[in-house]
């Protein structure tokens, strides 16, 4: 079993920061917007010894259906969780750094090993994970911790946060 702390999670400006300034072991998932310009990603190619390999794929951070958008399906989620099995240092990019990427990390590190230890590659300063791609890797995984340990680790990462009392602005 690998180790889970071999998965990173970066925005897209700091993945391709990184592959055009030096070489590094990093096997990539790449995660694009449906409709982000084919421009934004030029750096794959064109800086491509320096990392040791990718898997894209297209799907947009949502978390239920939308006219215009496209969503994340179970056989993207397998596709990349057989990719990554046998993989060290994945470094796991979308758009931002935040949604996709982490939750496709948090997958990656349930399939490693149990998502109690999994959360270890979530940093609740910075990720917030997509609600639909982790309900979705539960189902590819068949592990229903997949969601209740991220949702307790969600609890306690944000019990601190007041909300607004809902008559508010009555």
């Amino acid at each position: 079993m690998k180790k889970n702390t071999e998965i990173t999670i970066w925005s897209l400006k700091g993945i391709t920061c990184l592959i055009r300034e030096m070489p590094t072991a990093y096997n990539i998932i790449s995660i694009r917007n449906s409709d982000m310009a084919q421009p934004e990603y030029e750096v794959f190619d064109k800086f491509r010894p320096n990392y040791a390999g990718i898997i894209t794929e297209y799907f947009d951070d949502i978390v239920t259906p939308q006219d215009g958008f496209t969503a994340p399906t179970q056989e993207d989620i397998s596709r990349i969780l057989k990719w990554a099995m046998d993989k060290e240092l994945i470094a796991v990019h979308c758009g931002a750094g935040i949604s996709r990427s982490s939750a496709i990390a948090y997958l990656i590190a349930c399939h490693r090993s149990s998502p109690k230890e999994a959360l270890k590659v979530l940093d609740p300063m910075k990720h917030s994970p997509n609600r639909l791609i982790l309900y979705l890797g539960m189902e590819v995984l068949g592990d229903k911790a997949v969601m209740s340990e991220y949702m307790g680790w969600f609890d306690r990462s944000y019990a601190h946060v007041k909300m607004p009392p809902e008559n508010m602005n009555a």
